[in-house]
């Protein structure tokens, strides 16, 4: 298939964040909208968009107008596009008589080479329509060029084809969810407001899409960011041509046909077959004060937004660099360091990894003080933001630098207000330097110690590799804990390049990236797809606004919502799973300031694992045999029930079968299939994700033995408390001298610290059951598990003793 230039845009970024911040004002979209947040532009006019409607053309406050966004290479050319007017002047436009079609004529008319074909028109906040309320202000609108967009050319009009689609485990028949114009280039299929047809249990937006090319064909192509999950299958069943959404070990979710409205015959959309390096851009790098002879240190600001910039646009935050130290200065009351209040224009130096709460907004800090002394290493710290996704051809060159051209082009802002100089230079326009005088204007945050040309992306033997092509400047690569310093092109000794393998972070200039790519392993084949039975009408359902997080992959039937009258805002019909036959149960999580405050009591039961016989589950939510707790650090966080993995222990064999590969790492990284045969001494990480849906911590979980428990045929899955964020989903501080009603294990009791150690009373009525005695061994000192007293007593328990309450086990501990 040939790759015209609209189909190669697809797979296009905008220029790196860096820290100068985005190269235009977005939108905000929230949760994983890589592909939809750099399509859609916000404006602000400072004009009265209904008395003067060509201000949406073009206009010169932020954003430019739909002029200049047209002329992004990531508009589709012939564009139709979305306008989201803000309220206010959505209802005093729809009450002028005509304003509408006045306007989209002179949007119409444009200018050379620039028009619009088609405007599709939404009111901020309208949720009939499904549209996320962005509070845009009078004079502000947004714009929104769009592939999958398409705006019939008149009320009676009629789509040329129509998708279907047939849910694995909710009937055989195939359901009408969305249709396609003829002129329309792509549908998409994901859990964004802006898909053509929403399947909320995918993990992000655009994950399926079917388009068309320059001749016409259809192609259907799986975002490569999911190519390690998920397949795309095509295959031809009784003159039916049907395309498979399936995991790669061969579990089908969701089956797909195009049928062409004229004829009634489906159509064999062609895979897309070009294989794709991802780069994610996941954070921003703080570097050393490198010419300490005239400069004191740089500023970053953090706005409202959480976005971050060198520009101080009223910031909320500002990060401060002087020579090797990292401080944070925050500007508003209501934010927090790890919890701790911060105090407005009081400095806090940053020396190890951090949380910052602001307003809602958590901002991740990594420090790099630990890696000083590597071969050029000049970073002292890192913050961590919503992933950039760029994805590059496989088998081409790639440069990355600021030079105009860089496939990642890095950013150049020649902005140096946040340099603080010396006094004694701080008046001049110019620097003395070794080579002569030397335009201050050259120094700013961009340029310092990034090339213009600095690194390469080059393929080997068909395996990615990197390589530094600066002649002054390091390109680094972080594999886990290990620094690999390639040195620039002036030095004749030392690494100049490197294989690259999925998870290394690449730093190049102030950006960090993180590689990714599908394991040429190929995956499993599907069941066979279904027998075609078409139906045209679904039953209505509500339409669907914006996710309140990602939701991550399980493999359970997808639920799909669609559109057909006017794709892609949200749908008035949908395909409705019945309830799963054993629904998981409610998700368990922990507030994170609360459970900052348990660690920080001086006595504490603190959960250490569980005792293994036979099979058990380990989940989110309160049905799951093994419980691992969510991490809530805002209200408003939301979180999906799943399972992760099922164990199966017998003897010394140590079955894992994985659930949930999205969420879960084995010995670091990501598993290559679903099912160990022996776990052995290898440990598992359950992937804690923050507000955004990015990885914030993990717990780690290993199999160990001990022949003390009462089961001698029992294994502990042990918690590895080493890492202070995990520890803090699995202790309960013990208050001293009042008592405290706790549940353990589905045991109630009474608690409370008394001397060094815990007493535990009020459990009887729980212990003792109808059936018998619940599951409830004390452990003193190095004494076997003994059966607590059967008469309820009050119990002493002394730092180091262990209970095993059901299948969980818990340990005091003091100080």
């Amino acid at each position: 298939m040939n790759r015209d230039n609209w189909v190669d845009a697809l797979f296009q970024s905008e220029r790196t964040r860096g820290l100068s911040g985005p190269i235009r004002p977005v939108l905000g979209l929230y949760e994983d909208e890589a592909f939809y947040s750099s399509r859609v532009w916000k404006h602000t006019t400072h004009s009265d968009l209904v008395a003067n409607p060509e201000r949406l053309w073009t206009h010169e406050g932020p954003g430019g107008g739909i002029s200049e966004h047209l002329q992004d290479p990531l508009s589709p050319p012939n564009s139709h596009v979305l306008i989201i007017l803000s309220k206010d002047d959505h209802d005093r436009a729809s009450a002028t008589p005509g304003w509408f079609e006045s306007t989209e004529k002179i949007l119409a008319e444009g200018e050379e080479g620039r028009a619009l074909e088609g405007v599709r028109w939404a009111r901020d906040g309208d949720a009939k329509d499904g549209i996320p309320d962005f509070r845009l202000e009078s004079g502000g609108f947004a714009s929104g060029c769009l592939p999958n967009l398409h705006v019939p050319p008149d009320p009676e009009s009629t789509p040329r084809w129509s998708v279907y689609a047939q849910v694995v485990g909710q009937g055989d028949a195939f359901r009408k969810v969305s249709d396609v114009w003829e002129g329309q280039r792509m549908v998409t299929f994901g859990n964004h407001w802006l898909d053509n047809v929403q399947i909320s249990t995918l993990p992000s937006s655009c994950v399926v899409r079917i388009f068309r090319d320059s001749q016409g064909q259809f192609v259907h192509h799986l975002a490569p960011e999911f190519e390690d999950l998920f397949q795309l299958c095509d295959e031809t069943r009784d003159q039916d041509h049907i395309v498979t959404l399936a995991s790669r070990e061969g579990e089908s979710f969701v089956h797909f046909i195009v049928v062409d409205r004229q004829t009634s015959q489906t159509i064999a959309p062609r895979p897309y077959e070009h294989r794709l390096l991802t780069l994610l851009e996941r954070g921003v790098l703080l570097q050393k004060v490198h010419f300490s002879r005239f400069m004191l240190g740089y500023d970053v600001y953090i706005d409202q937004g959480a976005q971050l910039s060198t520009i101080p646009h009223d910031p909320m935050m500002t990060v401060q660099v002087r020579r090797k130290s990292v401080s944070l200065v925050t500007h508003i009351e209501g934010t927090s360091l790890n919890g701790e209040p911060l105090s407005p224009e009081e400095p806090v130096v940053l020396d190890s990894d951090a949380a910052i709460d602001m307003n809602g907004r958590t901002i991740h800090y990594r420090t790099f003080q630990h890696l000083r002394g590597q071969e050029g290493w000049p970073y002292v710290g890192e913050i961590r933001r919503r992933p950039l996704s760029f994805h590059l051809a496989w088998n081409e060159t790639h440069r990355i630098g600021r030079a105009p051209g860089s496939r990642i082009a890095l950013p150049d802002e020649a902005e140096n207000s946040n340099i603080h100089w010396r006094p004694e230079v701080s008046e001049g326009s110019t620097l003395l330097m070794r080579t002569g005088d030397v335009p201050k204007a050259n120094f700013y945050t961009d340029s310092i110690m990034v090339a213009s040309e600095h690194a390469r992306l080059n393929f080997e033997e068909g395996a990615p590799s990197v390589e530094c092509v600066a002649r002054h400047c390091f390109t680094f690569v972080l594999r886990g804990d290990e620094v690999i310093s390639l040195v620039p092109t002036s030095s004749s000794s030392g690494t100049h390049s490197v294989a690259l393998q999925p998870r290394d972070e690449v730093l190049v200039g102030n950006s960090l990236f993180e590689v990714s790519y599908a394991s040429s392993q190929a995956p499993e084949a599907p069941s066979p797809a279904p027998k075609v039975q078409r139906v045209e009408d679904a039953p209505p359902t509500p339409p669907m606004t914006r996710p309140a997080a990602p939701a991550p992959v399980r493999p359970t039937a997808p639920q799909v919502v669609s559109r057909s009258d006017a794709p892609p805002l949200p749908t008035t019909q949908a395909l409705v799973p019945p309830p799963p036959e054993e629904p998981l149960g409610d998700v368990v999580f922990v507030e994170e300031k609360q459970a900052q405050f348990e660690l920080g009591r001086p006595t504490k039961l603190v959960m250490m694992g569980w005792m293994i016989t036979g099979e058990m589950t380990c989940g989110n939510h309160g049905n799951a045999s093994m419980v691992v707790s969510e991490n809530r650090l805002t209200t408003h966080q939301s979180f999906t029930p799943m399972d992760y993995f099922r164990i199966q222990v017998r003897g010394s064999r140590r079955k894992l079968t994985i659930l949930a590969s999205s969420e879960v790492l084995v010995d670091g990284q990501k598993p290559e299939g679903t099912h160990l045969d022996d776990l052995g001494d290898q440990h598992v990480d359950i992937i804690r994700r923050d507000p955004d849906g990015e990885q914030d911590f993990t717990v780690r979980l290993c199999v160990v033995r001990d022949r003390r428990l009462p089961d001698p045929r029992g294994v502990v899955m042990k918690i590895d408390h080493d890492e202070p964020m995990s520890a803090s989903l699995f202790t309960i501080g013990v208050p001293m001298g009042e008592p405290r009603s706790v549940k353990l294990g589905g045991l109630n009791a009474t608690m409370k610290a008394v001397d060094e150690g815990i007493e535990v009373n009020e459990y009887l009525d729980s212990y003792k059951t109808s059936d018998g005695f619940h599951p409830f061994f004390i452990q003193q000192g190095k004494q076997r598990f003994q059966a607590a007293p059967e008469d309820g007593r009050l119990l002493t328990l002394n730092p180091g003793d262990r209970v095993l309450i059901g299948s969980v086990l818990y340990q005091v501990v003091t100080g």
